[in-house]
């Protein structure tokens, strides 16, 4: 049950009905770091059990380990009436201090299920 059927970054992701992915990150660029950024998180999951509670979490390290995203524990209750859940994440003015990796860790019931890494760089100068 509740098996994790995508979990990705985006600078955008539509408002309502299914989830349509806009620009996929591979990468977060800043002018200078520290800096501030802003995407989405999208997740989904299939064969969802609807018949209990359920707690997601995502957490934000930097490649020294420190923490810089903690959602805390946002409860999903019981009696979803679909067995597939979409979430979607709009996270802004994200303050990232260095360059180098962010890893985004997704919990489900105190469980990492999923990672993204994304590396952090300054952009290029044209």
């Amino acid at each position: 049950m509740n098996e994790l059927s995508y979990f990705i970054a985006a600078n955008g992701v539509n408002d309502s009905g299914p989830v349509i992915i806009d620009q996929p990150l591979t990468c977060i660029t800043l002018p200078s770091f520290p800096g501030l950024f802003s995407f989405f998180l999208a997740f989904g999951f299939c064969n969802w059990d609807s018949e209990k509670e359920h707690r997601l979490k995502i957490i934000g390290k930097d490649c020294t380990g420190g923490v810089f995203l903690d959602t805390g524990d946002l409860e999903i209750p019981q009696n979803i009436p679909n067995k597939s859940i979409d979430i979607k994440m709009n996270i802004q003015n994200l303050r990232l201090s260095i360059e180098g990796l962010y890893i985004f860790e997704l919990y489900l019931n105190d469980e990492c299920v999923n990672r993204i890494n994304l590396y952090g760089c300054k952009e290029l100068e044209a």
